[in-house]
């Protein structure tokens, strides 16, 4: 049975480890569970400005869902790992509903554990930093 490798996190770093973890094959010897927050696969954060010139969320993206198929890598979107059990080296997965509901939390075993969950931007504590029209981007989802 090939042993479990889980990475919790589809941005640009999560994304540059499963490259090479395909790159060196390992895709081919251990089973590869991508777990990610959002409901796109990972883009190019550092560029996310370009988005008001007109690049497209598609222009942005480091990949496809097309990649992961054809490297046989699970990625789950649009999930959260709620709890990790490193003594019994297992998970928790949930998704939620549009509505916010948890909809199922799955137990989740892995041989192998990678965070990759990247980071949230500092707003610095300024007067008027609460204002309308203030607002900090970190997701295409913020810029739409």
């Amino acid at each position: 049975m090939k042993q479990t490798i889980v990475v919790v996190g589809n941005g640009m770093v999560g994304q540059r480890f499963v490259e090479c973890a395909v790159q060196q094959g390992l895709h081919q010897t251990h089973r590869i569970v991508v777990i990610g927050e959002e409901h796109r696969v990972a883009y190019d954060r550092v560029r996310l400005s370009a988005y008001f010139d007109g690049s497209t969320a598609d222009d942005l993206a480091l990949t496809s869902h097309d990649w992961f198929v054809d490297n046989s890598i699970t990625l789950r979107l649009g999930c959260k790992v709620a709890s990790i059990d490193r003594m019994r080296s297992v998970v928790t997965v949930t998704e939620e509903t549009a509505t916010g509901l948890v909809a199922h939390a799955d137990p989740l075993h892995f041989d192998h554990l990678v965070l990759a969950t990247g980071s949230y931007p500092f707003v610095p504590p300024i007067p008027g930093v609460d204002a309308p029209g203030v607002f900090v981007y970190r997701t295409i989802e913020d810029l739409e």
